[in-house]
């Protein structure tokens, strides 16, 4: 019960453990990351890079007005340590009207933004997602409720069946020849299907009308977590934006391309295992913060490095499998590789800001970053109008890399001065051994990509791939004495039926 009467929701299991929610949140994140990738696989195919790329910059307008609304109230529910059923209709109801005025806005400037990039496509497809934004505020409170429950098992739900209803979806109108429609289909398959589900897991409803006076305290911290939430995604999208409005829909769809094999990636890896740190960090003493985010960045480096190495190493295989004119995105995917490896380095620095209540210095990092990334980009790509796809792209990556190594100095120097500590204390030297795992991957499957082909481009990824996972598997086994004492555990428990010798009959009794 809360100091009001007012009954608590969403509160945790006293069973439930940050590690089973994480390795819920990895399985559904795998799951929803693998189904998409198919899916994606299969419209690339079907789709030419023109279609990938409109409906791409249409859909990254759309996601800048959810990540707006989304990171105002989501972080800031699910860190509260005790939520009223009053607060939570409340903020119900006021996401409801933010997404009403959201979709509206979108609709109206839909033509505008269509002339400005030359494509008048995007106006269509930008009046049909402007929907998206309302049902993913409806969407809110009810992640909310899980995530504080640590229900993992409910978001692994989420994640394998929202894809799927989306990507089947896709797929068959592609079949049908519906060309970029298939993919403004597929997404809004995915979040009516994620809400649905959100919606039957939480088991919350919300019960009257708002009383505004209860989110007086949640506003102060909403609105500089929706500042910090909306500057974070014009920071990761400004490269995206720009290259589509200055370089062309086809440009903008090989870059999108190659980041969607890089977020898939980063999703399962790095962002299943963040994305349920903040209520694990909400639990966790001031002293222990540095040290608990510490080994969450151990962990998520040593899945991260591994299979972000390998997606580098192997991108001329993948691009191969897709088509001849898919392969100009090759250098831009292994270069933006190393720019996911350095996010999942910090990646536990702005949660652990969050869980302090330093919302308006994520706010300023993330608008740093955006502001600086919207003007980087802007010089950068009109400088690269004159190059080839391949060239322009793979230059627009690299400028993606310096600014992502910008970024993580000025978010270690910021939770430095927060918590007083050294930066060895948030930085483990653990990480920059998963990163020559990284390199080291990455040099063994470049080099089996770089091999005649065998007859079908699939053998080279799958070549690839095993010589990736030797070479890691090896260097773990060398460097890493935790490695080597879980594989000799995992080996005696396997040899020890083996190992053991029957016992002797008993001998039968004397008469």
């Amino acid at each position: 019960m809360t100091a009001s009467g007012a009954a608590e929701v969403g509160a945790a299991r006293p069973h439930t453990a940050f590690r089973d929610a994480a390795r819920w949140n990895l399985v559904g994140s795998a799951a929803r990351q693998g189904i998409t990738l198919s899916a994606t696989f299969l419209l690339v195919v079907l789709l030419d890079p023109a279609d990938f790329g409109a409906a791409s910059v249409a859909l990254a307008i759309v996601l800048l007005w959810q990540t707006a609304i989304q990171q105002g109230l989501l972080p800031v529910l699910v860190a509260r340590p005790v939520l009223s059923q009053v607060e939570l209709t409340s903020a119900h109801w006021l996401l409801v009207l933010c997404g009403l005025l959201a979709t509206t806005t979108t609709a109206l400037s839909a033509g505008q933004v269509a002339t400005v990039a030359g494509a008048p496509v995007l106006a269509g497809v930008l009046h049909a997602l402007s929907v998206f934004v309302l049902v993913e505020s409806l969407a809110v409170p009810h992640e909310a409720v899980v995530r504080r429950a640590m229900d993992g098992r409910g978001l692994a739900l989420r994640g394998l069946l929202a894809p799927s209803a989306g990507a089947a979806t896709g797929v068959l109108a592609a079949l049908l020849g519906a060309g970029v429609w298939a993919l403004v289909g597929q997404q809004l398959v995915v979040s009516v299907t994620n809400l649905l589900v959100l919606v039957v897991r939480s088991g919350w409803r919300p019960t009257g009308l708002p009383r505004w006076r209860a989110l007086r305290p949640l506003a102060p911290l909403a609105w500089r977590s929706s500042a910090g939430g909306l500057g974070q995604a014009l920071d990761a999208r400004a490269d995206l934006l720009l290259v589509g409005l200055v370089l062309g829909p086809t440009s903008a769809g090989l870059y999108r391309l190659a980041g969607r094999l890089v977020d898939a990636a980063h999703d399962v890896t790095c962002r299943a295992v963040v994305t349920v740190s903040l209520a694990e960090l909400g639990r966790t003493a001031d002293v222990d913060l540095a040290r608990r985010a510490r080994d969450i960045s151990e962990r998520t480096a040593a899945v991260s490095a591994p299979a972000l190495g390998l997606l580098a190493g192997s991108a001329s295989a993948v691009t191969g499998l897709l088509g001849a004119e898919w392969r100009s995105a090759a250098p831009a995917l292994s270069i933006l590789c190393l720019s996911s490896l350095l996010m999942s380095t910090t990646s536990t620095l702005v949660p652990l800001l969050q869980r302090r209540g330093r919302l308006g210095r994520t706010s300023l990092l993330a608008w740093a970053g955006a502001g600086t990334g919207l003007a980087f980009f802007g010089g950068l790509t009109a400088v690269v109008g004159g190059l080839r796809p391949v060239e322009a792209l793979a230059v627009v990556a690299a400028g993606r890399v310096l600014l992502q190594s910008g970024e993580c100095v000025a978010a270690v120097v910021a939770v430095r001065r927060e918590l007083s500590v050294r930066t060895r204390d948030l930085v483990s030297p653990l990480v920059l051994r998963h990163h020559l795992v990284a390199l080291l991957v990455a040099g063994s499957a470049w080099g089996v990509a770089q091999l005649p082909p065998p007859g079908s481009p699939a053998l080279l990824v799958v070549g690839a791939s095993v010589a990736g996972g030797a070479s890691c598997a090896g260097l773990l086994q060398l460097t890493d004495a935790r490695a080597r004492g879980a594989l000799r555990a995992r080996a005696a428990a396997t040899l020890a039926p083996l190992r053991r010798r029957p016992e002797p009959a008993a001998r039968p009794g004397r008469a």
